[in-house]
């Protein structure tokens, strides 16, 4: 990656953190009974850490993993917290999780990072009285992505040789549903898109430039790039949210396409208002956040029985 676009990558990630920053008091809510554990390390990076939130009960409790979103540059996981609250108050037991950025780590770093995190949560099942046979993976964005990842390689089995993930908990690890929140999920879409700053995203994180994504000599090299390319008729019942004034909505209405093409049960929801505006699903305090989250709900609850 060229110099000078390596440093613009890390400056719009260290401003894209610092207005993350700035937001978090605007969906602040109180968090009542929720226990919180912040900032466990799983795995020896500096960004591999997460947060634990949950009532403390003595009720086995399914488990949400989310994962934020950020443009694969930047995401501060605290901006996460509040709408993760919202399932701990409703008996989920949520693992909020970070991890390392682009430009400074590659595409497939993250996806290997991400499951040490998964095995980090198997290990202490024992202790937070996780129910382990109901998961579901949440995230909006870029996490939309890593969700969609995560739940085709638990779905397929073969590929975590194919990307070489090394995984304690291959053959117990399952999804039972997915939370897709404004996500980014095909890459010659992507590299078409006007979305701001689109392509110091797909750089940082692909390491190619937008034409060479779409060039028909690197397609190989880009098999890997889409998870769409690898799910199939076992993948998770899904809730889709589409924002209306999102630049990347398009990856939300294909996605709920290929879900109804295999058969697989989703709810594909549009949200409106500031809520339509791309990220702005966590701010559940706003009547049309509530509205999406409640329905998010009672998807995910029917989904897991």
């Amino acid at each position: 990656m060229k110099k000078l676009n390596y440093c613009y990558a890390v400056l719009a990630q260290k401003l894209s953190n610092f207005a993350e920053n700035l937001a978090v008091p605007l969906l602040y809510q109180k968090k009542g009974d929720i226990s919180s554990i912040t900032d466990l390390r799983y795995d020896k990076s500096k960004n591999s850490v997460c947060d634990f939130y949950y009532i403390d009960n003595k009720e086995k409790r399914p488990v949400l993993i989310y994962i934020h979103g950020g443009g694969f540059i930047s995401g501060v996981k605290r901006l996460r917290k509040y709408y993760c609250y919202e399932y701990a108050k409703q008996g989920f037991f949520v693992m909020n999780t970070h991890y390392d950025y682009a430009p400074q780590k590659k595409f497939p770093h993250q996806i290997h990072q991400l499951f040490k995190a998964v095995e980090f949560l198997f290990n202490n099942a024992e202790k937070y009285k996780l129910d382990l046979s109901r998961i579901v993976l949440g995230g909006e964005s870029a996490g939309g992505y890593f969700c969609c990842y995560l739940a085709a390689v638990a779905k397929d089995k073969s590929l975590y040789e194919k990307f070489g993930i090394e995984f304690q908990y291959k053959d117990t690890f399952d999804v039972k549903a997915c939370v897709l929140l404004n996500g980014a999920y095909d890459y010659t879409r992507l590299a078409k898109n006007k979305f701001f700053n689109m392509g110091t995203f797909l750089y940082s994180f692909f390491g190619m430039t937008r034409k060479e994504l779409l060039s028909k000599e690197k397609q190989d090299k880009c098999s890997y790039f889409s998870p769409l390319s690898f799910i199939n008729k076992d993948f998770p019942p899904s809730v889709v949210v589409e924002a209306s004034k999102d630049l990347l909505g398009e990856e939300s209405r294909e996605l709920v396409k290929l879900l109804n093409s295999l058969g697989i049960r989703n709810i594909h929801l549009i949200a409106k208002g500031i809520v339509g505006i791309h990220g702005f699903c966590l701010a559940v305090k706003t009547k049309e956040g509530n509205r999406i989250l409640a329905e998010t709900m009672n998807f995910i609850k029917q989904a897991i029985l």
